[in-house]
């Protein structure tokens, strides 16, 4: 997840359900396969006809899933109108960090890849606990949020949503992610009911086509959509090096950071020197590539700070 109270995602203030606004007048969009431009980034989330489901996850605090659209990439963040998802979800151990969450990836320096987030998560920093087995209704554009604070490292970076988004309104989306995991619970499970992205609601809770199973999307990211493969069996691959870099902190001092890439098999680590760490996508095949950077700090009264970022690239054939 973005937030976690000891590392991830997690936001603060009091957590309330609504009845979307834009959602009553959206119009509502029928999504019967998670296919562009809709992606999964692993095998653990799926569509069923009741939405679509993420889990069952063991122990969410290491493992997780998530729903991206990149419907919207390339617009700015301040001409989003609308952003809203309804959710159910469980846990064994009763864990409100199990809760489902919601990222809006930008970029801020018209690369292409993520340089920021914005991300709303239903507990609020722990303050709320979200009940368990019934649907939440939320409108994040009435909640608040925190910019670049998947830690929750201070209630005082909880902000309205206005209140970031006209602060960062030229920034550009490169996707928009919905995640259960990564953050707590133990054999944790959601359904995503409903995704609102400005004058559209995608309804996941519905049947595949025919009545039959409907096709799986390839897991995918908010850097960029993934090209159809050529045709008669082409080939192709990465090459590029791509660096990326920790976030700064006017408020603390950079101390490390840690990186490691995403692969079917779990995290392969990757090396960093200072805030830069290098990603070789020569010779990659074509598909999804997803970094987490857990970068640390000190704070100016001595205290040890964690952020977990994450930046999605891909490599694409033309």
């Amino acid at each position: 997840m973005g937030p976690r109270v000891s590392g991830r995602i997690i936001m603060g203030t009091l957590f309330a359900l609504f009845a979307i606004g834009g959602v009553a007048q959206a119009a509502t969009v029928p999504v019967q396969s998670l296919t562009p431009p809709f992606f999964v980034t692993n095998s653990s989330v799926t569509k069923t006809p009741d939405g679509v489901h993420f889990g069952v996850y063991a122990d969410a605090g290491r493992t997780g899933g998530s729903l991206g659209y990149s419907g919207v990439n390339g617009s700015t963040f301040g001409s989003l109108t609308a952003l809203g998802y309804t959710y159910n979800y469980n846990t064994s151990d009763d864990n409100r960090l199990g809760a489902v969450y919601l990222r809006v990836f930008l970029d801020a320096n018209g690369d292409g890849t993520a340089d920021d987030d914005v991300i709303f998560e239903p507990t609020l920093c722990v303050t709320v606990t979200p009940q368990e087995n019934v649907d939440h209704v939320v409108d994040v554009t009435t909640q608040t949020v925190r910019f670049n604070d998947d830690g929750c490292t201070s209630l005082a970076n909880q902000q309205p949503f206005a209140t970031v988004q006209a602060a960062h309104a030229n920034e550009t989306i490169v996707g928009i992610f919905v995640t259960q995991g990564n953050a707590g619970g133990q054999d944790a499970s959601a359904f995503l009911r409903n995704l609102t992205v400005n004058a559209d609601t995608f309804a996941f809770d519905v049947p595949p086509a025919d009545g039959q199973p409907g096709p799986q999307g390839p897991p995918g990211n908010s850097a960029a959509p993934v090209a159809p493969s050529p045709a008669g069996g082409a080939t192709c691959a990465g090459d590029s090096i791509r660096r990326l870099h920790a976030p700064r902190r006017g408020d603390a001092r950079f101390l490390r950071v840690r990186a490691a890439l995403l692969t079917p098999t779990g995290f392969h680590r990757l090396k960093a020197v200072r805030r830069t760490v290098r990603l070789d996508l020569r010779h990659k095949a074509e598909g999804n590539y997803n970094v987490r950077l857990i970068s640390f700090y000190r704070s100016r009264n001595g205290k040890l700070l964690r952020d977990v970022t994450w930046r999605h690239l891909s490599v694409a054939c033309a």
